[in-house]
């Protein structure tokens, strides 16, 4: 990354294109919600349709039916952090009021 103090430079850009990502998959999220689509189901038989492979989504609805099976399908995309935790065996619900070593 450079000289000594570079890498802390390259953190920050790093946090920046996080941060810009996850402004864009919360504006998709609302447009979808808006536009009344009608869960991941419907884009996955698409895709096989036309032949794509998108193994993210793909997961991203295992997790939806893992929280359906728990009665917790109501919950909607935000959920998708409570269906990870369970996995994990870990809760980051105090996560913003504790300090996170390189947050």
């Amino acid at each position: 990354m450079g000289s000594p103090g570079k890498g802390q430079f390259a953190k920050l850009g790093n946090q920046i294109t996080i941060a810009s990502t996850m402004v864009g998959l919360v504006e998709g999220i609302i447009y979808a919600y808006k536009a009344g689509l009608n869960g991941l189901g419907i884009c996955l038989k698409e895709c096989q349709n036309m032949g794509l492979a998108l193994p993210g989504l793909a997961l991203a609805q295992q997790l939806y039916l893992s929280l359906k099976a728990d009665g917790e399908g109501d919950l909607g995309t935000t959920a998708l952090i409570l269906a990870l935790e369970r996995l994990n065996n870990v809760s980051l619900e105090n996560l913003g009021s504790s300090s996170t070593p390189g947050a």
